[in-house]
């Protein structure tokens, strides 16, 4: 009986251990770009008129622009994106088994939001999601 509890315990602790890997991995890619936002703007702390000094301070307005974009960008929660996993491995079993079904309605989800951001104008739907919250940071 003892034998078996312990074959259990192990099982769900491994199970556990690799639900914790996958999600440190899959959040790494947005929390990286919000780090590497941080990195980038510090200088504009220490250097007073960076963004005025030409192409130096240009490119780390760029960089950290770009870089909240990404992050912004990957946590959109569908399906290719890393949020989407992010979500399957902390949802109760129930839930998760329906994000799992849906999953291919949430890639064409996505294909159908890049698709529109080409359209541009008010189609731009995924534009407006992801670069007006960046811009107003």
């Amino acid at each position: 009986m003892s034998t078996q509890w312990v074959r259990k315990s192990v099982m769900v602790l491994a199970i556990v251990a690799l639900l914790v890997a996958n999600l440190a991995a899959v959040a790494a890619g947005p929390a990286s770009n919000l780090l590497l936002a941080v990195i980038f703007a510090i200088p504009f702390h220490f250097v007073p008129g960076l963004a005025a000094k030409g192409f130096i301070g240009q490119l780390f307005i760029q960089l950290v622009f770009l870089n909240i974009l990404l992050g912004l960008f990957n946590i959109i929660p569908l399906a290719p994106l890393d949020v989407w996993s992010i979500m399957y491995s902390i949802l109760p079993p129930e839930q998760a088994r329906w994000w799992e079904r849906n999953r291919t309605n949430s890639q064409y989800v996505f294909m159908g939001l890049l698709l529109l951001s080409f359209i541009g104008g008010q189609f731009n739907l995924l534009g407006i999601l992801i670069s007006q919250p960046s811009i107003s940071l």
